[in-house]
């Protein structure tokens, strides 16, 4: 029988310091940056007008040196917020000298303390409001206090924008697409083909749509009605309607185009990646085909309301992102008329 090994209690972690050097060389560089002077709207406002119901006059002259000293560390010099800021570093101020007797803005405008002034002199405040204190006066505690400032957030970047296929890629795809090893993943391909190049249907909405959605009308021309959040009719370009009419063929009435559940992810990326693609094939993206679709909806011309509609956005950065693929026009003729 195997013996129980005792529990050994381990030691808890403490939380990483800066060395001294650290500290001092943060705050030699805090105090080296020059911060802008405060407007002098602001101070003659400050002087004049304003008033706190918390202090006599007597105390608000004697605390107004301290108030200007604190709020010059406020980023940005805007007088609306300025001034809003008064009221909640008075408020602080007040509040640390007689609860803990402190009166140096160093001393007082720390995190802990801050924290400490919202979770207690602000307790019957609503929680809005305490993030609104926290907010306002967190940036003076790290201009005071550099070394303890938390890291600043990372910058987020958008989503490169991608390519469109060229007439030669799309000439080659549309070839390989169509020479696969089996039936069922010719049909595949062309269905994130068809749809991607021809209605600019992205991934996530290609796993939700069903045969019954496809409408393909004796003349051949196909309409595709798109289910979810962003619900809509698109028809399908003329070039590709024989491609997505493939993509349709031999699926089960009202089945799923592409496999049988819709909660899936990467749904073409896993059809492009079973593909056989060799020598000139290039990658297969479809929200590269989706780009593809809509730069040549943007080179004919098509009116903007009907394209966004369309590509279901809600606004038309996406489609300004791709202005730089689109072919430029001679401005004499463009802005004359010419050719119309």
């Amino acid at each position: 029988m195997s013996q129980i090994q005792p529990l050994v209690a381990r030691r808890p972690r403490t939380a990483r310091r800066l060395s001294g050097a650290a500290v001092l060389r943060a705050r030699a560089e805090a105090n080296n940056v020059q911060n802008e002077p405060l407007p002098e709207e602001y101070l003659t406002w400050l002087r004049e007008n304003y008033r706190s119901k918390k202090l006599t006059d007597r105390q608000l002259e004697r605390m107004r040196p301290k108030i200007v000293e604190a709020i010059s560390h406020v980023p940005g010099r805007g007088l609306r917020s300025l001034e809003l800021r008064t009221g909640q570093i008075v408020a602080v101020l007040v509040w640390a000298e007689q609860q803990h007797g402190l009166t140096e803005v160093a001393d007082i405008f720390t995190h802990q303390l801050i924290e400490d002034f919202c979770s207690t002199a602000l307790q019957s405040a609503s929680e809005k409001t305490r993030s609104d204190y926290r907010g306002r006066l967190r940036p003076i505690a790290d201009s005071l206090h550099p070394a303890t400032a938390p890291l600043p957030a990372p910058v987020l970047r958008r989503k490169e924008v991608l390519a469109p296929y060229t007439d030669e890629e799309i000439r080659v795809i549309r070839r390989v697409i169509l020479v696969q090893p089996t039936d069922e993943m010719v049909r595949q391909l062309c269905v994130c083909v068809g749809l991607g190049l021809g209605a600019g249907i992205n991934s996530n909405e290609l796993k939700q749509i069903r045969t019954s959605d496809v409408h393909i009308a004796e003349d051949g021309a196909v309409q595709v009605d798109i289910p979810g959040t962003k619900a809509r009719t698109v028809w399908v370009r003329r070039e590709w309607e024989d491609i997505v009419a493939r993509g349709v063929r031999g699926r089960a009435q009202d089945a799923y185009l592409l496999g049988e559940d819709p909660a899936r992810r990467n749904v073409a990326a896993r059809v492009f990646d079973r593909a056989h693609l060799y020598g000139d094939v290039p990658p297969l993206s479809q929200d590269r085909l989706r780009a593809t679709w809509i730069v040549g909806h943007l080179t004919r011309a098509t009116p903007f309301a009907v394209l966004c509609h369309a590509a279901g956005l809600s606004s038309t950065r996406a489609l300004f992102d791709l202005l730089d693929f689109v072919p430029a026009t001679p401005a004499q003729i463009a802005l004359r008329g010419e050719g119309c």
